[in-house]
């Protein structure tokens, strides 16, 4: 599993009621390519996987699903919605945007800034934006460490892919109990809030503050707590 969920996970899976109710799954996208084309491979994963488990008699897929987004991870599973809102029950959107920060053309003086030679610089003063308020440093060296190691062209698929257009052209509702966990963040102001408001009606919408974009490592224990919460509110779990 991802060493971003590594802790939330570890918590999330000791709680009874969870881990007789449900089953982790885990999927790793490759970040410099279409959101869309990320979605689709999600999509033919579970497809894989409903296989194999019928194959072995196994029934649990049949059940609706719970997706958590983090960051690029919320517009991949607002796609899901979008194709299987019969087979969605909830959504958690973990400081992830449910609109872009503007068009292609005014984020484009920002992603150039990735395809310059010097561009680990630019990669390092950004992991120092994300990783703000975090109180744990050795965790946070990793995420740099890998972040940093991430090839140039991968880095510049990632940034060109948030601001695809097609992603973004239908702000259809979005139906299903949704929770969005965020950091303080001078993106996520008084407007933004609105909009995801009425974009998602009922939407259970917190803002930590002392947090980093990496919130679920900051405070497992807060979040798992968070969700759990959650979904009790919605009898998803008993």
């Amino acid at each position: 599993r991802p060493l971003t969920w590594d802790r939330a996970y570890t918590e999330l899976s000791a709680d009874p009621v969870i881990n007789k109710k449900y089953q982790f799954y885990f999927f790793r996208y490759p970040s410099g390519v279409p959101v869309a084309f990320s979605a689709a491979k999600c999509r033919e994963a579970l497809a894989s996987l409903k296989k194999e488990l019928d194959r072995k008699g196994n029934r649990i897929y049949r059940d609706r699903m719970i997706l958590i987004g983090h960051s690029m991870g919320t517009p991949v599973i607002r796609q899901f919605f979008r194709r299987y809102p019969a087979k969605t029950s909830a959504l958690v959107v973990v400081d992830g945007a449910l609109k872009p920060f503007g068009t292609r053309e005014q984020m484009e003086p920002m992603i150039a800034r990735f395809r310059a030679p010097d561009y680990k610089k630019s990669v390092e003063e950004f992991v120092g934006f994300l990783a703000q308020s975090s109180k744990n440093e050795k965790l946070m060296e990793k995420i740099r460490a890998s972040m940093l190691n991430t090839p140039q062209h991968v880095v510049v698929g990632a940034m060109e892919a948030q601001f695809d257009p097609a992603i973004w052209k239908d702000q259809d509702r979005i139906t299903v109990p949704t929770l969005a966990i965020m950091a303080v963040n001078p993106a996520w102001n008084a407007d933004y809030e609105k909009f995801v408001r009425e974009l998602v009606p009922g939407i259970d919408y917190r803002v930590w503050d002392g947090v980093s974009h990496f919130l679920m490592m900051d405070e497992p224990q807060k979040f798992n707590e968070t969700v759990i919460g959650f979904l009790t509110k919605y009898k998803l779990v008993k």
